[in-house]
């Protein structure tokens, strides 16, 4: 309990806020004078003592703000130097707080020079409420408490707003997009969101809706309205999209400028503000504007800050409007009985729908009767009124709508400022016993109130301690719940009960599912039951731990772009051994890979400095107008897809389209082929195509992993040709023959067939299987025909693909032949470990499980099994990384099915109790991406912290092996050995666009990026989910049209099925030398000193010669003979 008592000041910023807390806290406002020189200097003097008194300063951050803040700090100041023992700034909108980040270059963090400032004037604590950015509470190295406005805003939503259910919450920028999820969760609305576009600061030009309005009721939620143009804007939006109505909801109403205007000729119905900001002049002027007053929990954060009690109990609670005051009681508990420590009223905000309230009297059940005065000290003693007679009223019980506070308005008492009132108990009861023993207290308060009336001061000691706030009683909850009557007992044990019988039916359902999940979607493969996933066992680690580890890897990106910067900038990639930089292009100037492609990842992690400079030099110096040949995927992927996320990421920064613009158009001839099939390469300063293969060949991947930003461009141009041209590829695909949806690696763009017998999900094949539910995805599921393309290659995959090792039975994706694909082979790439959340993303459509809303149990049962193979196929990913004794994943691991594989394999090849085989030629480690871009996805779907936990893991041991001290990351010849290191001396530019940024947003908030706003494309750079026009739908909704053979969800007898023709336009033996040197990133890579192995240009796909030739996949020679379907 406090020994000290409270003293309230008040700024001249929003006296009448003031003078409301200190009313609901039964006290006056303490003495100050502030006067202004003719020189506008500010000056303040205290009028009475604050020597050990704990001092709230009441000053809001509007009107005059600079004055404002001067006169704020000198409040403060002043109380410091008068002794007070605490000094609590109470700012309810805190001046300032939209400057809170570096967003151009040399602009001031403004927001942490008030915190400083707050700081050094004395300010021991801040109260203030809607941070515009939470990160502001990190600038001050004092408490500060983050009140919310959203517990009053949704008890106004549900009490002033006719036919709220018929309502969606719609925020007007991305930006208060979790402010409007929050509360649309909480009333069990839909959300909607609308992005704008600014030309200039506080000026909206252009607004686009995203969610559906019409016919039903709009209700905008914002932090802050200044000018109001937004708010405008979005209302005429919102109308225009045939919303009912339309409300806006804004915790601090700056109001300024034109905003009244702006307001009045809107179609806003109404627009709602607390009165953190004083507004009752323009309230005169505007009938739509509307207050909601947030003094009580301004007052009940002072009173259990006084009282040393959490105020986290008014993040989603609201104190009634309609009381008063609070109550103040004796701090000596013996001077009033226990079942009289009256309590703060709140409204439950936990189910707005209920039309009862929780009433902290001594009773739930009581009768109404006029209020008793206490004094705060022993000088008002005299001035106390006496108490009014008992009256009993007919009043109706406290569950009735009409009357949620169960209480009839109570007379003005006088000079309520010198006096706390008690809040009396209301009867809804019949029950006599309780109607007595109620009586029996009454009579008790008022002997006590009389005899504090008649001077007898040791009944509260208000001349020692000054005016005392109420404290919760000992043996009370935080509620302040007392004894029950035997009605609420009745109603208490009525809950109870029927909790209890959802409890049993929850756990007969769990009992059900589990059995029916071994019984149904357990899998088995040549009679090898599978077994238990394994279950993570370590404790759930707090925010603050992510918040660390996410800075590491931001740390990490850091150290890697500041060698980058240092030793090779503006050059494609970057030898951290040598210190030096390379170009990917034979002939030309290389156009900065490693820049484009983190450009997002830099402004993800708000490296604004590193943004800008990046962004200068590829205004000033990229250029496509070169005399060279590049890999049309790659530099899709890479350089188009990363110009494209940075013009969104950017707020649509016309540097970047432009240059994409330029780029697409210059690799627009390589789709100039009879086919339509584009080449693999494209020569970027005569703009066409060029055979990138041996045979002319193109691989399947290259060829069907362009649509995703090719799509987006044309959507963001206008130009259709961009969208056609990938489109075309997808019909020419669709139109060929596969097994199962499974296709060969290598494409002919000639001939428009597939070439050549491997099947694998590994290099080479990979992001075709990946861009069909991403395309999906992207479109807002307008093209279902690539999700029934999807599907297709899911039971391909699960039929001939899927294996189970020993040991542990894990779940592995081989490689087949078409010449027999009855063998699996147990090779895998690590670019494999992208199916795993690619899986889980799809079972979901990017919509993250939850208990309420979405339960797991809601799965239909290919749902399931098509998630929960994600999850086997994703713990077996990183099985690659925790069985070998570096904690890093080999390139390429052969997984063990039967103990004859290993019999004579040895050390390091092969662990004794290992689940894989790494061969001597497959050991190295790029640092690739896609395992921890699957637990990624699956820590986002389901938020098991094991998947982050697992990240960790991975990024530990990146950070201890790969790390190289003098700057960036290098890749490893062998990580079989951690004794044995050697460093390949090359840090791929995926590393920072992928991994990092992957591992950056697994330890992040899950509010950043979501996945059914955005989709990654195969280099991980973030395009947002748009809606496209009609006449772009037709082609794809075509494609459902076009007759193809019959496609049996079995397999096909033998003699029917599909192998690919030996039709080559060479003989095989001219293509034996196929493929030595990886061509996917442009033939060698040429570094200034001209010594750069060719076996380092390989990166997105690594095989033997004999693969690329069309032998088929290498087949261990104990592998087993026959493997039966997965279904």
């Amino acid at each position: 309990m406090a020994s000290n008592s409270i003293k309230i000041f008040a700024g001249n910023s929003h006296v009448e806020l003031a003078k409301l807390v200190a009313r609901r806290l039964g006290t006056e406002l303490s003495k100050v004078v502030v006067l202004k020189y003719s020189n506008q200097e500010t000056s303040v003097t205290i009028g009475e003592s604050v020597r050990d008194e704990d001092v709230f300063i009441i000053q809001s951050g509007c009107g005059e703000i600079n004055d404002n803040l001067m006169e704020l700090l000198i409040m403060i100041n002043a109380c410091k130097t008068a002794s007070a023992r605490r000094i609590t700034a109470i700012i309810p909108c805190f001046p300032y707080a939209r400057q809170d980040k570096k967003d151009k270059s040399r602009a001031p963090i403004t927001a942490k020079l008030i915190a400083n400032m707050l700081t050094v004037a004395g300010a021991n604590h801040v109260i203030t409420m809607d941070l515009h950015a939470s990160q502001i509470q990190g600038f001050f190295n004092v408490p500060v408490d983050n009140l919310y406005a959203e517990p009053s805003t949704l008890k106004y939503i549900a009490e002033q707003i006719p036919d709220y259910k018929n309502g969606v919450i719609v925020s007007p920028d991305a930006g208060g997009a979790k402010r409007a999820t929050s509360i649309a969760d909480r009333l069990d609305l839909d959300f909607a969101l609308i992005h704008k576009e600014r030309k200039k600061a506080n000026e909206v030009s252009r607004m686009v809706l995203v969610g559906d309005v019409k016919g039903k009721i709009a209700i905008l939620v914002d932090d802050m309205a200044d000018t109001c143009g937004t708010l405008g804007l979005a209302a005429k939006t919102l109308a225009e999209n045939g919303a009912l109505k339309v409300y806006a909801i804004v915790t601090h109403g700056i109001l300024c400028g034109k905003a009244v205007q702006v307001i009045n000729d809107s179609v806003l119905t109404k627009v709602v503000v607390t009165n953190t900001v004083p507004h009752d002049d323009k309230k005169k002027i505007c009938p739509k504007l509307d207050t909601i007053d947030i003094s009580g929990t301004l007052a009940e954060a002072i009173r259990r800050t006084h009282n040393g009690e959490s105020v986290s109990f008014l993040f989603s609670h609201a104190v009634r409007q309609d009381q008063e005051s609070l109550i103040a009681i004796s701090n000596r508990r013996q001077d009033i009985p226990s079942s009289t420590q009256y309590q703060l009223e709140f409204e439950y905000q936990d189910d707005i729908s209920s039309e009862s309230s929780y009433t902290a009297s001594d009773n739930e059940l009581g009768e109404q009767e006029e209020p008793v005065f206490a004094t705060p000290d022993s000088a008002g003693l005299d001035a106390a009124p006496a108490p009014a007679p008992a009256e009993e009223e007919a009043v109706e019980d406290s569950s009735s709508k009409d009357d949620v506070s169960g209480i009839s308005q109570v007379p003005e008492p006088s000079s309520l400022s010198s006096h706390l009132r008690l809040r009396k108990p209301v009867y809804t009861s019949d029950d006599e016993e309780d109607k007595e023993r109620e009586g029996d207290h009454h009579r008790e308060l008022s002997h006590l109130s009389q005899t504090s009336l008649h001077g007898e001061e040791d009944m509260f000691k208000c001349q020692d301690r000054g005016p005392v706030i109420p404290l919760h009683v000992d043996g009370d909850d935080k509620y302040g719940k007392v004894p029950l009557s035997g009605r609420t007992q009745g109603r208490r044990w009525f809950r109870v009960r029927y909790a209890a019988i959802a409890l049993g039916l929850i756990t007969l359902g769990y009992l059900t599912l589990s059995s029916s999940n071994k019984d149904q979607r357990s899998w088995s493969l040549n009679g090898t039951s599978s077994g238990k996933r394994k279950q993570w066992s370590g404790n759930i680690t707090n925010p603050e731990i992510w918040e660390e580890r996410k800075e590491k890897v931001k740390e990490a990106f850091q150290h890697s772009w500041a060698a980058y910067k240092r030793d090779a900038w503006g050059k494609d990639e970057y030898h951290p051994i040598s210190q030096k930089g390379s170009n990917m292009l034979q002939n030309g100037e290389g156009f900065g890979f490693t820049i484009v492609d983190s450009l997002d990842t830099m402004l993800l992690m708000g490296l604004e400095d590193e943004f800008q400079e990046a962004r200068v030099w590829i205004r000033d110096h990229l250029s496509f107008n070169q005399d060279a040949e590049v890999n049309l995927f790659e530099t899709t992927i890479r350089v188009l897809g990363g110009l494209l996320a940075a013009y969104d990421q950017s707020g649509q920064d016309k540097v970047f389209l432009k240059k994409a613009v330029d780029l697409a158009d210059r690799l627009m001839g390589a789709f100039d082929t009879k086919s339509g099939i584009p080449y693999a390469s494209v020569h970027l300063g005569k703009s066409h195509g060029v055979p990138g293969h041996v045979g002319g060949l193109s691989s399947t991947s290259e060829v069907s992993t362009l649509q995703l930003e090719f799509k987006y461009l044309s959507f963001l141009t206008g130009d259709d040709k961009y969208w056609k041209v990938v489109e075309k590829v997808m019909f020419k695909m669709r139109e060929m023959e596969d097994l199962d949806g499974l296709v060969p690696i290598y494409i002919s763009p000639t001939l428009g067939e597939y070439h050549g017998p491997e099947i694998r999900l590994g290099s080479r094949g990979d992001s075709y299987y990946e861009y069909l539910i991403k395309q999906y995805l992207q479109t807002g599921k307008k093209e279902p025909v690539y999700k029934e393309m999807y599907d297709r290659t899911i039971v391909g995959v699960k039929k001939h693909l899927l294996g189970r090792t020993v040991p542990q039975n894990l779940l592995f994706v081989g490689e087949i032949s078409t010449h027999n694909p009855q063998f699996l082979s147990p090779k895998m790439d690590h670019l494999v470990c992208f199916l795993g959340g690619t899986m889980a993303l799809a079972s979901t459509e990017g919509r993250a499980l939850d208990p309420a809303t979405f339960p797991r149990s809601n799965f239909s049962k290919l749902q399931e099994e098509d998630f929960k193979m994600g999850e086997e196929l994703t713990e077996s990913c990183y099985e690659m990384y925790r069985q070998t004794e570096t904690g890093l994943a080999a390139e390429i691991v052969y997984w063990v099915e039967k103990l004859e594989q290993v019999e004579h394999k040895q050390e390091p090849e092969y662990f004794a109790g290992s689940d894989f085989i790494i061969n001597n030629r497959d050991g190295h480690n790029w640092l690739r991406p896609e395992t921890v871009e699957s637990l990624f996805y699956l820590w986002r779907l389901t938020k098991n912290e094991m998947y982050r936990e697992w990240g960790w893991k991975i990024f530990e041991a990146i950070e201890k092996h790969s790390r190289v001290s003098t700057g960036g990351y290098s890749s490893i010849h062998d990580i079989r050995r951690k004794d044995h290191i050697e460093y390949s001396d090359k840090m791929e530019t995926f590393f920072l666009a992928e991994t990092l940024k992957y591992l950056y947003l697994l330890f992040g908030p899950e509010e950043v990026l979501p996945l059914d706003q955005y989709v990654f494309n195969t280099e991980a750079h973030p395009l947002p989910v748009f809606t496209p026009p009609e006449r772009l739908l037709v082609g794809s909704q075509h494609l459902d049209d076009v007759k193809k053979p019959e496609r049996e969800a079995e397999a096909l007898p033998s003699e029917n099925r599909h192998t690919v023709a030996d039709s080559l336009p060479i003989p095989f033996e001219e293509l034996k030398e196929a493929d030595d040197i990886d061509q996917a990133l442009e033939d060698i890579v040429v570094d200034e000193a001209g010594e750069e192995e060719a076996s380092e240009v390989e990166v997105e796909y690594e095989e033997s010669d004999a693969e690329a030739v069309g032998e088929g996949p290498e087949v261990d020679s104990t592998q087993q003979e026959n493997v039966e379907p997965f279904l």
